[in-house]
Order: structure tokens, then sequence, then C-alpha cells
């Protein structure tokens, strides 16, 4: 009996070993159960549905947008989500946001004698504050570089309101950079860079000409404010408006005569978009939210699209099927299986959160608006989001078929990262591919999807990806062409990784700093 109870006793701290390196607390038979409801053939039912002619490309705020959007919202209320996005006719899973488009629509510059200087002929702007859409009256000022750097700068008095500073464009870009930074300091708000020919400022105007006549989709309601005004002008121009000929051998500071400027760019297009929003409701952690999430816009359809002659729109129309059709229809999937297992008596402990995001072919509209502006549930209790965005090919970095690329899993929580190894160890074994979470990988892919959002507020993300492929933003992403067996072993990690998130005891601990993730703010 005594060498038993020893044997026993050197046992117990093998066993106590075992639990603690079992990352995996919860993922059991009832996980597997769940986790096997997610086929590829209701995969592929809803993807033929999502990436289909009739949703015309997805556009943002366009008719197939809200089509796909009135799909994802039927699929949430049939399986039991409920709504909570709080509005003026109660709760609902739109959660609408409004964005406006910003053209140029009328810049020009007239002289002392009334001569027009008219836009993309004798100037252009690159910025302007809302305050130039009205003709203004303004004082030429002539800076040379020597001027700009010398001690008789620092003494200027600058009125900010009717001053514009015009000043020499370097064919080097580090010594424009330069002059604008000085400038910038003492707080300037007009500049005109004075090309030294026509051929110069035609070569600036081509450099900048897909910038200028592209329309800018800003998220809000709101212009902004105190804006710099930036213009590029011809010699020629630049003599006028200042009234000083020969202005380019100045070498230092003149004050010229006034000239009238305008530079109308806020010409606001209003339109609306939604995100769609399923939630479920955690036991006894119900304050702490996970989100799970899927862009579900795409970029639409080219110009031979008509609307009616099927043979061309067929041509036409960027389906979007991988992407991102195939992150749209594994978010469905999930959110099915994980309303199936409460409704059998199995809820998560934690609240779940499935966002299929609009706007992010623009700009990451869609959650950006959620984190900055509407966030639903305090992001202070939010504590992962997983985000899927291209998760039905396999891209040209690699020729495994077993492959998920992911993104960022390790930048701020050792814990959620060794969660998701873990997962994928036992349930999945995909080939985990992390040649794309670099910060220095030119494809910069952890800023170009929605996870960034959560990312930069100190959330712990995981962005799975197939990498690129010939078809990333062509008419011929089609969903004939999906790996559907490798997209419903990724959704599946999702799940198992999201069980596992729901239901352990702790949260994940936040135990890294990524500064990465404030690079682009």
């Amino acid at each position: 009996m005594k060498n038993s109870i020893i044997l026993f006793l050197l046992f117990i701290p093998t066993i106590i070993f075992a639990q603690k390196n079992n990352i995996l607390q919860h993922i059991d038979e009832n996980a597997k159960k769940y986790a096997a409801t997610i086929t590829q053939e209701e995969l592929k039912k809803h993807l033929f549905v999502i990436a289909a002619d009739s949703m015309e490309g997805r556009k943002t705020g366009k008719r197939g947008q809200k089509k796909a959007a009135k799909y994802i919202e039927n699929h949430f209320k049939k399986i039991g989500m409920q709504k909570s996005v709080r509005g003026n006719n109660g709760m609902s899973y739109l959660q609408e946001f409004q964005s406006y488009k910003t053209e140029w629509k009328d810049v020009y510059g007239i002289d002392k004698e009334g001569k027009k200087y008219k836009w993309l002929k004798d100037i252009f702007a690159i910025y302007a504050s809302e305050k130039m859409r009205e003709e203004k009256e303004m004082q030429a000022i002539w800076l040379s570089s020597d001027y700009i750097n010398s001690n008789y700068f620092d003494t200027l008095r600058i009125d900010n309101n009717e001053q514009a500073f015009f000043i020499r464009r370097y064919e080097k870009q580090e010594d424009n950079d330069k002059i604008y930074d000085r400038l910038l300091k003492k707080r300037i708000k007009t500049i005109f860079f004075v090309c030294v020919s026509k051929k110069d400022f035609n070569d600036e105007l081509e450099l900048k000409n897909i910038y200028l006549k592209m329309p800018q989709n800003v998220l809000g309601d709101k212009r902004p404010k105190g804006t710099m005004n930036v213009f590029f002008v011809t010699p020629k121009a630049a003599e006028g408006l200042t009234g000083e000929k020969n202005i380019l051998s100045k070498e230092k500071y003149f004050k010229g005569q006034k000239f009238k400027v305008k530079a109308e760019r806020w010409e606001i297009v209003n339109w609306t978009s939604e995100n769609v929003l399923g939630f479920l409701q955690g036991t006894d952690k119900q304050e702490e939210i996970i989100i799970i999430g899927a862009h579900y816009d795409h970029i639409g359809a080219n110009s031979n699209y008509t609307g009616t002659n099927k043979e061309i729109d067929r041509e036409s129309i960027y389906n979007g099927a991988d992407d991102n059709g195939s992150g749209t229809v594994a978010l469905l999937e999930l959110a099915e299986a994980f309303s199936k297992a409460a409704r059998d008596g199995f809820k998560p402990r934690r609240s779940i959160l499935f966002i299929a995001f609009s706007g992010e072919e623009l700009g990451l509209f869609g959650s950006k608006f959620y984190t900055d502006f509407q966030p639903i549930f305090p992001l202070d209790k939010t504590i992962v989001n997983l985000n899927m965005d291209m998760i039905g090919r396999i891209g040209t970095n690699n020729n495994s078929p077993n492959t998920v690329c992911l993104v960022g899993s390790n930048r701020l929580s050792t814990e959620l990262h060794q969660i998701n190894e873990e997962a994928n160890k036992q349930m999945t074994q995909l080939k985990l591919d992390y040649s794309y979470d670099s910060a220095a990988h030119p494809e910069r892919i952890f800023y170009r999807s929605d996870h960034y959002n959560f990312a930069k507020n100190n959330i712990p993300v995981i962005f799975y990806n197939d990498g690129t492929h010939e078809d990333y933003h062509q008419s011929t992403d089609k969903a004939d062409k999906i790996n559907y067996p490798n997209l419903e072993k990724i959704t599946k990690l999702v799940f198992y990784t999201a069980w596992e998130l729901a239901n352990r005891e702790q949260k994940i601990k936040i135990d890294k700093i990524d500064k990465s993730s404030k690079d682009d703010e």
C-alpha cells in the first residue's frame, strides 16, 4: 500500500504538468459535433448565391451589395441570431453608415488683370480646405529655398488666411519634402509649387493624374477642417498670379500682387451601406465579446456592364467569389454551427458577435465605422477578432492545397497564437503559412483587411487568408474555382479556435506591444 501511494504521488506532478501544457481546455466531443455541421456542400450552396451574377459584384452602396446584405440578414434571422444594433425603428441586424465622395469640381487662379489660369492646364491642387471652395483673394509671396532655410524665415510674419507662398518645385522629391516640412512647422496654410517648365508641370500632373481624377471616399458625413492648401502651377501662371517676371530667378523674398484663387473639392455624393451583425449572447462571461468577421462587399462591375445583356454582363461582373465570398459564407456557416450548439444547450460562455462588414474594398470602411464611430459593444470588453478574407483558393505563394496563411496571430497575444496552432494540430492539420506576417512584407497585408481596425485598438487578431492569385480583383474570380475542401477545413479551424476562446476560464492575455499596428494611423 505504501509503495502504491508513493507511486501515485510521483505521478501527480506529471499529470499537473500535462494539464498545464494542454492549452486547449474545451475542444471536446461537443466541439467536434458542431464543427461537423460545417460542410463544403453548405459553403458551396451559399457561395453560388453570394458570388452570383445577380449580386452585380456587391459594390458598396449599390444594389448588389444591398441584396447580399439582405441574404446575410435573412440567414442570421433564420438561425436565431439576436439583433444588436439599436436604431430609430428598434433593434436591427443592420448597422448603417454613410460615406461621401470628394471630387475636384473647379480649380483656377485669376491674376490682377483678370486673366484666368485653368485647372490641369495651368494649375492643379492636391489638397485644399473647405475655405477654398469659394473664390478667395490672397497676397502672393515668393520664398526662395535659400530664404526658407535662413534665419530670416524664422522672423517672417504669417497671415495664414490671406497669404499664398510660392516656392520652387525641385526635381528631387526629398528636396521638396524638406521645404514643405519647414513651411509646415511655420503653420503656413497655402503653398504654390512653381514648376520649372511647362513640361515639368505636365510630368508632375501625369504622376498625380490618377489621384486627381479619382473620387476619394471618406467615411462619415462631415468635411475635414484645416487642411493645408497645396497647388502646382506653371512658371507662366506663377508670373501672372504674383505679377513678377522671371520668378524662378528670384533669390530671396518678395511680396507680389494680390490674386484670386478657387479650389472646390467637396462635391458631396452621399451613399449608405450596412454592416450586418448577428449576436449570440454568452452565459456567465457574456460581457466579454468575441468578434468573428468577414467583409462581403466587392468591387462591382466594369464599364461594359449594362444589367441587360447577359453575355456582356457575365464578362463584366467582378463576382468576388474568393474576395470575399469565401470569408462571407464561412461566417454564415460559423454562425449557424454556434447557433445549433446554443439551441442544444451548449451556449458559449462569452458572447460572440458575427459581423459581415461592408466597405472594405474602399478603405476598411465598415470595420473602421464599427471601431471608431459606433462600437456596439465596448472595445475594452472585446477580447479578439478573427477575420476571414480570401480563404477559398490556393495562393501563388505555395503549392499545397492544405494551407492557410495567417497574419497577426502572434503580434499581441502569445496565448492566441498558441491556441490557434494547437487547434490546428489536433483538429484540422492544415499547413500554417506565416510568410505574410512580417511587418516588413511588401504586400503589407496586415494593414489591408478589417482586422487592422481592431488591432490598432489593441485587440488581438488572427487574419485567415489564402495569399494572392491571378484572379485577385478580376472578373475571373468565380465560385467554380473555389477549393471547397480547403475552405471547409479553414472554416473549421476558425470554429475550433473560437470555441476554445469562448469557453475557457480566463480570457487570453495581451502580453506584447505591436507598434506596427499604429504605423498607418
